[in-house]
């Protein structure tokens, strides 16, 4: 199967959409024990740009459960062309992500890397067809850049990022796996992730992380 092909026809026929519905369901866990639990329902307005959403988490920090719910309701577009784009603009969730965690500089190197990187995905990409005719592409054990991994650390060191996150961004060796279940209309379904990696501490004993979560998508 031509991989640059289908995922020529998905993009083609997101385009075509004019709004989606979905869910995110986000879990962090250290030690084997879950710090992060994280829920998002939203609809957009593809058309429009206007999006709902609620979201709930639950954080433990020192020991302690922080929970927090929260609805909102903003267009991205009108943000976005925002004539100087002030960050107290924003939702408060997208003061900090609005900047995106691309590494630093747009030097050839650089961008050749990225390049390259991607170009390796594609080629570790595998296909599966499913009885229901869906298919269900797969990349597995994919060792994320360490200059991606660098401009990460730096962005949630300048926000607000709770504790047991700001551990999650000195994790080594980060692996990433990822499926995605595309249906015969070539609609995306649902994406499952997850990231994988060790920490040490002060004492310089290792922590096993991990962040998984799973998006579906309703078109």
């Amino acid at each position: 199967m031509n991989k640059i092909k289908l995922l020529y026809d998905v993009v083609k026929t997101m385009k075509e959409k004019e709004s989606v519905s979905g869910s995110l369901q986000v879990e962090g866990e250290k030690d084997r024990t879950r710090f992060l639990s994280l829920a998002n329902d939203f609809h957009k307005n593809i058309a429009t740009g206007d999006i709902k959403a609620a979201i709930r988490s639950e954080v433990e920090v020192a020991g302690q459960k922080v929970k927090h719910e929260s609805t909102t309701e903003f267009n991205l577009a009108a943000l976005r062309e925002s004539k100087h784009e002030k960050p107290e603009n924003f939702p408060p969730f997208l003061r900090h992500h609005r900047h995106s965690c691309r590494p630093h500089g747009v030097g050839i190197k650089r961008k050749l890397a990225a390049l390259g990187f991607f170009l390796n995905l594609l080629d570790d990409l595998q296909i599966v067809e499913q009885e229901d005719q869906a298919l269900l592409l797969t990349v597995r054990n994919v060792e994320i850049p360490e200059d991606w991994k660098t401009a990460f650390r730096e962005k949630a060191q300048q926000a607000a990022t709770p504790e047991p996150l700001q551990q999650f961004t000195a994790v080594d060796k980060v692996g990433a796996s990822c499926s995605i279940r595309i249906n015969a209309a070539k609609e995306i379904e649902n994406i499952v992730f997850s990231l994988t990696g060790e920490a040490k501490d002060r004492q310089n004993e290792p922590h096993p992380f991990a962040l998984n979560g799973e998006l579906k998508l309703t078109w």
